[in-house]
């Protein structure tokens, strides 16, 4: 009987032994699958602004054909050769200057033609400076697919979107300590 006993308390403490070993395999295998992803989202080093500005900046320079185009033809639109939003303004205001001193009402309006005018020449300059501005490094539609590219890779295999991966990245921190 003494020797039944001791066999089972034996046969427990295998058990129990296969089972801590084999939780100690398991955990083992998911410091390893831990370490591995954190070391990969840190070679990423993911920032959500600088995801923001990369998709920003793939969204712009993906449509470059097509501002430059548009803005040109605001351009055009606002002082152009042809007829203009500028011309069109000064020639209300000169209109407004023959009757301007027979009403307050003319006048108020006139001021209000003139600050138009102006706002139409500030956003003619700074549409051209922006315009000016737009031009494309060679490589830099490249370089922003590879990154977009990189993230993306990184999310699909972690199973989440993009934005998420700060948050990942936290929660396997916490896990491994």
């Amino acid at each position: 009987k003494q020797v039944s006993n001791l066999w089972r308390i034996w046969r427990a403490a295998k058990i129990q032994f296969e089972e801590s070993k084999q939780l100690h395999e398991t955990t083992n295998r998911r410091v390893a699958e831990l370490t591995e992803q954190l070391d990969e989202l840190e070679s990423l080093r993911f920032d959500k602004q600088e995801w923001r500005k990369t998709q920003e900046d793939h969204l712009r320079l993906s449509n470059l054909s097509q501002l430059t185009t548009c803005l040109g033809q605001v351009v055009d639109i606002l002082d152009g050769d042809g007829p203009t939003v500028s011309r069109a303004l000064s020639q209300v205001r000169a209109q407004f200057s023959q009757v301007v001193d027979f009403d307050h009402t003319v006048k108020q309006l006139a001021s209000e033609a003139e600050s138009i005018e102006v706002l139409a020449r500030e956003l003619d300059r700074e549409v051209r400076r922006y315009l000016d501005g737009l031009e494309a490094e060679p490589n830099a539609i490249d370089a922003l697919d590879r990154r977009i590219s990189e993230v993306h890779g990184a999310a699909k295999k972690l199973g989440v979107k993009p934005e998420d991966l700060p948050t990942v990245k936290s929660n396997m921190e916490r896990e491994l300590q």
